[in-house]
């Protein structure tokens, strides 16, 4: 695999170990779903998820550290909102470049 490619998915590569999770990935597609950011305590409310509120925490913190979510501190609350157009044009150009890519286009 070229290194551009490499470099590439290197980047996503906490995307992928962070959606690996059944939690995380609920968790992910319940922010993806708000048009508003929410506290951990609406995440933690919404159907389904079976997890304490301090495991849901700990994804959310994760995933914020990989760059799924991101976070803003109001007063004593955090407030996390999906980056999912960021991830959506990240992968895009992922594919562009694996479309292009002349160390691609072997038929293994």
């Amino acid at each position: 695999m070229c290194k551009y490619i490499n470099k590439r998915i290197g980047r996503l590569r906490g995307w992928f170990r962070a959606l690996g999770d059944p939690s995380r990935v609920k968790i992910f597609c319940r922010l993806c779903g708000c048009e508003e950011a929410q506290p951990v305590s609406e995440v933690y409310r919404a159907r389904g998820m079976d997890v304490d509120l301090s495991v849901v925490s700990r994804h959310l913190a994760q995933m914020r550290d990989c760059g799924l979510v991101s976070a803003e501190r109001r007063g004593r609350t955090v407030l996390y909102r999906a980056n999912a157009r960021a991830m959506a044009k990240e992968l895009r150009e992922l594919a562009e470049v694996l479309e292009e890519c002349p160390c691609c286009d072997c038929e293994c």
